[in-house]
């Protein structure tokens, strides 16, 4: 019996913080890029500047994002600042997910 409570404690424990939302980004972009297409919750965007140069990206990049993103901000020719989500899938273009994005004023 202690054991099943102990085990629940730490499922719940486990579960709690994988649900866990609250990402923090650091103060500095992965890259500021401009938008050149948005099409069916993904866009591409043209690399400007940032430390993605350090890591070998250069040209675009494709970026997924989900329901937290307001896409009504997104219009071609519009700048952003973007941090990345996860991983960056090595293909042509790169893609990835948007972790966080604002507004390059």
């Amino acid at each position: 019996m202690k054991m099943r409570i102990s085990f629940l404690i730490f499922a719940i424990f486990v579960l709690v913080l994988g649900c866990n939302n609250n990402e923090e980004h650091s103060d500095e972009p992965d890259f500021i890029g401009k938008i050149l297409e948005v099409e069916d919750k993904k866009i591409l965007m043209d690399i400007e500047q940032g430390n993605f140069f350090d890591k070998g990206y250069t040209e675009e990049i494709i970026l997924s994002y989900g329901q937290s993103v307001d896409q009504n901000i997104f219009e071609q020719g519009k700048e952003f600042k973007v941090w990345i989500d996860g991983e960056v899938l090595e293909s042509n273009p790169p893609q990835g997910r948007i972790g966080k994005i604002e507004v390059n004023e």
